[in-house]
């Protein structure tokens, strides 16, 4: 059904009282594609915190080796 019928019907519907119409205002939020990575596969501080969690002593090119240098920058 194209929009123009179903607008027309609704109206009709409307003009004898048997709907009635509300405008409804609604927010909607996204994860950028960051956040999407961030959602998976946690935050830089908390991929650091489960590394250093291990157990296992690090030197700063061993967590740059295991977590990337760029997440291990912002960690």
């Amino acid at each position: 059904m194209d929009h123009q019928k179903l607008d027309s019907y609704i109206k009709s519907l409307l003009v004898d009282d048997y709907i009635e119409t509300k405008v409804l205002d609604f927010k909607e939020a996204k994860l950028t594609e960051e956040g999407v990575k961030y959602a998976g596969v946690g935050t830089p501080e908390v991929q650091l915190l489960n590394l250093l969690k291990q157990g296992e002593k690090l030197t700063k090119v061993e967590i740059d080796e295991k977590l990337g240098k760029d997440v291990s920058k912002i960690a």
